[in-house]
């Protein structure tokens, strides 16, 4: 029998909204990309415009532009490519400022044209080619490659790509585009939502008031009128819940009408999850659940295409390590006498024991003890030897894991192993530790692109925050996105 409250509330029309205009991570991220892709094809077409009309005759515009389609294709797919893996779209801190805009797009045009200086060398001459190492290219600039027309559209590309990034913080981060939330929660204002708002309010979000969870769960039927006109009045984007507060009652109500206004209603640590793309599993409460990933599976054949990519890049890999191999070791063997690989023991899938091998980087040890902090030595370890300091800034001591791959006891993307000593440990003090279990460790994965290495309890919580974000959302894209950040991680020389 439905209370009077509830009649009351059945028969209380909704308000409507008004005009929804904030903008969301992922769709600051497409607007992002769509602007980047559109400042580059303005500046590829002035260049060869400009080149087209000025320098040499050619039959049409049209015929230039089909002409070069396919290498301008490349070019592109390199320039965003790059973008990705120095992290321009990651929008986790919020709008980058003016020096990062301008770092980003310089490190995209040096890497674009060095790449393109190498195929130039490595490619034939239009006539009479003797050179050992040459390809044709000819199907991909038949008017022959335009080196200036490259170089000078690049540089447009970096111009036009600063001022659409500068345009972009100026105009999109007004408060018409912010985006709007309203907090529910026993103390708004020291609340997890709150701390992680702090640092974006004014740019991409805007906190519209906090409501908390006394007042929420003593609402009467005058406030809830009173609560959807504030939501209507304010055009509210999303409602932050807190995870100790019960949906029952006069809330669910609230709460149900506005989802049906179009309003987004998002658990704390969902938002959380969301905002950081870590898994904050010390402030989830009761929803617990959330930290599990048997709502998230791959899509069908994710694995054996996965599993398929391992054995090629591991095949090429290895192949590769064979050729700078006997360099490599005559230079730690010079540096230092001992032996030129490290083996240490790791848990891998479901907690299976393996060997994990890498290029020795410190000083001979006898001490078993000392050998466990192999990995997990800084940069400045006196331990660490010269060569040793310089293989980890571009991860080159970790080539030899290709063998575990290929063995299939590692993937190549994935959470990183952890020493068998310290994985011990973090079981019995870090919680949902053994859940990073249930997938095949990594060379590389989501927590050493965005936090590095582990050398305490703390790092080793927050790198377990990434690695449950990842084995909750892996995918083929996101896969492909760690590998380009791991790209940018050597470029940076950013390894340690």
């Amino acid at each position: 029998m439905p209370t009077s409250n509830q009649n009351t509330l059945d028969r209380w029309p909704p308000a409507k909204r008004g005009s929804r205009s904030g903008l969301g991570l992922r769709e600051r991220r497409v607007l992002l990309f769509i602007g980047d892709v559109i400042a580059f094809g303005l500046a590829a077409a002035l260049s060869f415009l400009g080149w087209a009309i000025f320098v040499v005759a050619v039959p049409s515009i049209s015929a230039v532009a089909f002409a070069f389609g396919p290498i301008m294709f490349i070019v592109l797919l390199a320039w965003v490519g790059t973008l990705v893996a120095t992290g321009s779209y990651d929008l986790r801190f919020g709008v980058m400022s003016l020096l990062q805009i301008i770092q980003h797009t310089f490190i995209a045009t040096l890497v674009v044209l060095l790449g393109y200086v190498l195929l130039f060398f490595i490619s034939a001459p239009l006539a009479n080619s003797n050179h050992v190492l040459s390809l044709d290219l000819s199907w991909l600039a038949p008017f022959g490659l335009p080196r200036f027309v490259i170089v000078a559209m690049l540089w447009l590309a970096t111009l036009s790509t600063i001022t659409w990034r500068m345009a972009y913080a100026r105009f999109f981060c007004r408060a018409h585009f912010q985006w709007r939330v309203l907090i529910v929660d026993p103390s708004p204002h020291d609340s997890l939502a709150a701390h992680l708002l702090h640092d974006r309010l004014g740019s991409d979000y805007a906190l519209m008031g906090s409501i908390t969870a006394e007042q929420a769960l003593t609402l009467n039927v005058a406030a809830v009128p009173k609560l959807l006109d504030m939501v209507q009045q304010n055009s509210i984007d999303e409602i932050i819940i807190a995870s100790d507060i019960e949906f029952d009652g006069l809330l669910r109500q609230v709460i149900e009408d506005c989802h049906q206004l179009g309003v987004r209603v998002t658990p704390l640590p969902i938002f959380y999850e969301q905002l950081t793309q870590m898994v904050p599993i010390l402030s989830i409460g009761k929803q617990w659940y959330v930290a599990l990933p048997f709502q998230n599976t791959p899509p069908l054949g994710f694995d054996l295409f996965k599993r398929l990519i391992d054995i090629v890049v591991a095949c090429v890999g290895l192949l590769g390590l064979a050729v700078i191999l006997p360099l490599l070791g005559l230079l730690i063997k010079l540096d230092n006498a001992g032996s030129i690989f490290f083996r240490q023991e790791r848990l891998g899938l479901y907690g299976k024991r393996f060997g994990v091998w890498k290029l020795r980087t410190m000083k001979s040890m006898n001490d078993v003890a000392s050998q466990q902090t192999q990995t997990l030595a800084q940069t400045s370890d006196p331990r660490i030897t010269r060569v040793g300091r310089w293989m980890r800034r571009i991860r080159l001591d970790e080539l030899p894991q290709l063998i575990n791959v290929l063995r299939g006891e590692m993937s190549l993307v994935g959470p990183r192993p952890d020493p068998l000593a310290f994985a011990e440990e973090w079981k019995a003090h870090v919680p949902f530790y053994r859940l990073r279990l249930s997938v095949k460790p990594s060379m590389t994965g989501w927590a050493q692109v965005n936090y590095g290495y582990v050398v305490s309890i703390d790092d080793a919580i927050a790198k377990l925050q990434y690695d449950l974000y990842y084995i909750k959302h892996r995918s083929l894209s996101l896969d492909m996105l760690i590998l380009a950040k791991t790209i940018g991680v050597v470029l940076g020389m950013k390894g340690r």
